[in-house]
């Protein structure tokens, strides 16, 4: 610790603070009369800045999120931290001024500039809030706490629901192949490519599936066994006898990857001339069909590996108001014979 006497008189000594967002030194003057009661400050300053250094302004966003990701990896599920990972990369390459800013000067209109820039990329507003999920979680993490921005308003997702003939005809197509298993699964269910590429023969008992892996892309793109996104995922199901005896003739689930069961179902799609449309309708379909015949929502949840009934409400909207409607003309027609 260098002290320096100055031309009039007095002693002075820096103490080295840190970096700024620009990545510039700075340094904390201390000057007076006596040398040793120079020294003696310099010391407890310096002291109670390493005691205080998660509170010092000079980490920059990038520096924390780094912290964060490291600190969480083995918390965050592999799919998550995947993201996140690609979160930051584009962080720095669209937003470098604001990972280089200083985490604990970040307000709520740098916030807002940031989802701003996101809306003006044309992003769709589930995106752009899984792009401020991310900053969040690293403030909070970093405990920093900042009135959050305004947010783009969430959209209903528009949800495709092959039709029953589709689906038979689909069956027809597949049977015999390696996507016949996966399709039964997803439709008959209902399960998610993640969860019917994590099963084993092990899994099925007696006519029934205990589901309670799932296989996710770490952060280095490898397939790797998790456990159930929720706890209402682990789950058994009792699978229609046709889909049991497939399975049992099969002699196995699947060799496939997720990405490899959705690149082949695209092209069986397109070589026989059906609908294009995504290998998780097949799960929405599952369940619209459960809607339809009155299942209620308390099993359905509970097949479908569903944690809330709200979460079914908001995905498949469009199949209750078409039962509502059914409903509703039941019990109107009901009332009417009052007046008969």
């Amino acid at each position: 610790m260098k002290v320096t006497k100055l031309p009039s008189g007095n002693y002075r000594c820096r103490v080295y603070v840190g970096k700024d967002a620009s990545g510039k030194k700075m340094w904390k003057s201390i000057t007076g009369p006596d040398k040793k009661r120079v020294v003696l400050e310099a010391s407890k300053f310096s002291v109670e800045r390493d005691a205080s250094a998660p509170v010092v302004d000079t980490a920059s966003f990038r520096h924390a999120a780094d912290t964060f990701l490291g600190s969480h990896e083995s918390v965050l599920s592999p799919s998550t931290y995947r993201a996140y990972k690609c979160f930051l990369r584009i962080y720095e390459s669209k937003l470098p001024l604001f990972c280089a800013k200083s985490i604990y000067t970040i307000s709520t209109a740098d916030l807002q500039m940031v989802v701003d820039f996101f809306v003006r990329q044309g992003l769709k507003p589930k995106t752009i809030r899984n792009y401020y999920g991310f900053v969040s979680a690293v403030l909070v993490n970093a405990g920093i706490n900042v009135r959050p921005p305004r947010l783009p308003q969430k959209e209903r997702p528009e949800i495709y629901i092959p039709d029953e003939a589709t689906v038979r005809k689909l069956l027809q197509i597949v049977e015999g192949t390696e996507l016949e298993i996966p399709v039964m699964l997803a439709a008959f269910g209902p399960l998610r490519r993640g969860e019917i590429c994590a099963l084993s023969m092990d899994d099925i008992k007696d006519g029934v599936c205990h589901v309670h892996h799932d296989l996710a892309q770490n952060a280095d793109g490898k397939w790797v066994m998790k456990a159930p996104k929720t706890y209402s995922s682990d789950r058994y199901i009792e699978l229609p006898d046709f889909v049991a005896d497939a399975i049992k003739r099969n002699g196995s689930i699947t060799d496939l990857t997720p990405d490899q069961i959705s690149w082949k179902f695209a092209d069986v799609l397109e070589q026989n001339g059906l609908p294009h449309f995504r290998f998780h309708s097949l799960r929405h379909f599952c369940i619209s069909y459960l809607h339809s015949i009155g299942i209620p929502d308390v099993y359905i949840m509970q097949r479908s590996g569903h944690s809330t009934a709200t979460v079914l409400r908001n995905v498949y909207t469009h199949t209750l108001q078409d039962r509502s409607k059914t409903e509703t003309e039941k019990i109107l027609g009901k009332f009417s014979s009052f007046r008969e």
